[in-house]
């Protein structure tokens, strides 16, 4: 690679210096918004034009998502199969490669010839990343101009992608630790629902039969006991379906399983990237306490939907000193440099949160962070 790019590489620190610690949970959570600081970070790391980071797609391929860098759309979502192109190579051999001319190269087929030619480039380094003996994806790095990439700047970029695998790995094991526990959570329910009203409608059946059968009974009553037979047996049909989606309907009784439902719930309405995660395991709550949190949970949601411009958000529940903190951090707009945003102030929706909150004897703040966005955080004890 040219002299300069080789000394950007050099001055440069590691990916964990190149993302703020502050949006570290942020940014495992939402794995979109991931992607493109891992591209951002080759990219300035790099010294080169463009950074990009090919997502394993369904399958045996990736797709070009967290693009930095890029003028036009002729690269976004690009499917590249396995073998095919320069990204398809690195991932099929599993080692870097690089091309000084893309479109003139001789060692890699060109199928992708008119999405990369769009985009001006030429000079093309492609990486993989793996993590834990996980295939998590493939870097690129390119140039809009012929180049050569050295031993030196493939060794450094190799390390940015080995960091950024690091971080998709991690990434996909919380949102499978999210879903266990939300898989947890619906089988507990439909089984305490099964023991305790399954078991009431069951014997209230059984009575009403053995009642029926009774020869001192007048017809008319009999036939009101079978229509209520009837009842009882068509309720219990009703209920068994209803446990059966429970998966899909999933009532919540415990907090993080309701937060879960509410980001769900919110990214369909809004089409926002949304996750909830526990980061360390809390204390008990009682129900009120638990109501407190997901009023503050809802109400921050309601205000990034109307305010915030955001493209993602993340909601946090630790443990903390003892008490529960919940975190909803977005990527949006944040305040001006006079103050918060009056559309955020103005409403009663977090004052009243915050009231109740102390009450309770807890907290609530609502921060500016320092790369757009605003992080509302409770704490009860």
């Amino acid at each position: 690679m040219d002299e300069d790019v080789d000394a950007a590489l050099r001055s440069s620190g590691t990916l964990d210096e190149l993302i703020d610690e502050r949006r570290q949970l942020a940014l495992l959570l939402d794995r979109m918004a991931l992607l493109r600081r891992i591209a951002e970070a080759a990219r300035g790391t790099g010294g080169v034009d463009v950074g990009l980071v090919g997502d394993p797609g369904r399958g045996d391929e990736v797709v070009l998502r967290g693009l930095a860098g890029v003028e036009g759309e002729s690269l976004r979502d690009l499917v590249v199969p396995r073998g095919l192109g320069l990204g398809g190579k690195a991932a099929a051999l599993l080692r870097p490669v690089w091309v000084q001319d893309y479109v003139l190269s001789g060692t890699i087929t060109h199928d992708f010839d008119a999405p990369v030619s769009a985009e001006g480039l030429r000079a093309l380094l492609a990486l993989p990343m793996r993590f834990g003996g996980q295939f998590t994806g493939v870097l690129y790095v390119g140039l809009r101009r012929p180049a050569r990439f050295g031993d030196d700047a493939i060794t450094r970029l190799q390390e940015i992608a080995d960091d950024g695998a690091e971080r998709l790995y991690v990434s996909e094991r919380l949102e499978e630790r999210t879903d266990a526990a939300v898989a947890a959570e619906r089988g507990r329910i439909a089984a305490g629902l099964h023991d305790s009203v399954g078991a009431m409608l069951f014997t209230a059946g059984a009575e009403l039969r053995d009642l029926r059968t009774d020869p001192g009974l007048s017809p008319e009553v009999t036939a009101r006991l079978r229509s209520v037979e009837r009842r009882i047996a068509e309720a219990a049909s009703l209920f068994r379906e209803s446990l059966a989606g429970l998966d899909e309907t999933a009532p919540r009784q415990e907090l993080h399983a309701t937060l879960v439902a509410d980001c769900k719930a919110f990214g369909a309405r809004t089409g926002i990237l949304a996750r909830c995660v526990v980061v360390t395991p809390a204390p008990e709550l009682d129900a009120g306490r638990r109501a407190a949190l997901v009023a503050v949970a809802r109400e921050a949601l309601l205000n990034v939907e109307k305010h915030a411009r955001a493209s993602s958000v993340v909601v946090s529940l630790a443990g903390v000193d003892g008490g529960v903190s919940l975190a909803v951090a977005d990527d949006g707009v944040g305040w001006s440099d006079t103050g918060p945003d009056p559309a955020w102030s103005s409403g009663r929706g977090l004052p009243t949160a915050r009231e109740r909150l102390e009450r309770l004897g807890g907290s609530l703040s609502v921060v500016s962070d320092e790369e757009g966005g605003l992080t509302v955080r409770a704490w009860l004890p």
